[in-house]
This record gives structure tokens, sequence and C-alpha cells, in this order.
């Protein structure tokens, strides 16, 4: 993800300045964008790794955290309510039985030599 988002604003950091023009709405557009798959794919990786207890959920506040950190004050606020409504929407549809609350990973099959 790092390397499309670098790529990307290497190639529009070169458009614009062959055009001449200010680049700044479109990299804030591409790093919201950015930000938004990131939390997404988190919210994918979180549903495969045990969904509302997986150790992914600590990832929210991490990306909270940089986005405030490195860029502005918007940008982490962003990540906070998407973070927090995309953690939220996916316990909502656990608890209406949309999807199913537990992993998608399969447990660990029991050996028979072992028992």
């Amino acid at each position: 993800m790092l390397a499309v988002f670098i790529v990307a604003n290497g190639a529009l950091l070169a458009l614009t300045r062959a055009l001449g023009r200010d680049a700044s709405i479109i990299a804030r557009a591409l790093t919201y964008v950015t930000l938004t798959a990131e939390l997404a794919s988190n919210q994918l990786a979180m549903h495969a790794t045990g969904t509302l207890v997986s150790p992914s959920a600590l990832y929210i506040v991490m990306f909270v955290a940089l986005y405030r950190i490195f860029l502005d004050f918007r940008f982490g606020l962003f990540a906070a309510v998407l973070g927090s409504c995309l953690y939220c929407g996916v316990g909502t549809l656990e608890l209406t039985g949309v999807i199913r609350p537990h992993p998608l990973f399969s447990p660990p099959s029991p050996h028979p030599l072992l028992r």
C-alpha cells in the first residue's frame, strides 16, 4: 500500500510541476483514499483473525496516532472517525447475524495422538 502511495504521489508531483499547478488538493484527496484503503484492509484482516477481539484492532489506534503526528489534525480525526465507524459497523453486523462472529480461518483440528 505504501509503495502505491509513493509512486502515485511521485507521478502526481511530476505531472503538476510539468503543468505548473498546485498539487496539494489532489495529494490530500489521495491521502484520504489511501487512509480509507488501509483501514478497510485492516477490517478484513480483523475479520480473518478473530473479528472484534483481534490484535489487529490496535492498528486503528496506530493509524490515528501516525496520521495525527506526521500529517494534519484532520487526517487523524478522519482516521479516528472512520476506524470507529468500521469497527462498530462490523460489530453491529455480527450482533444482527449478517456476518458470522467468528474468524474466517478454521480452528486447528485435534491430533488423534495428542488427546
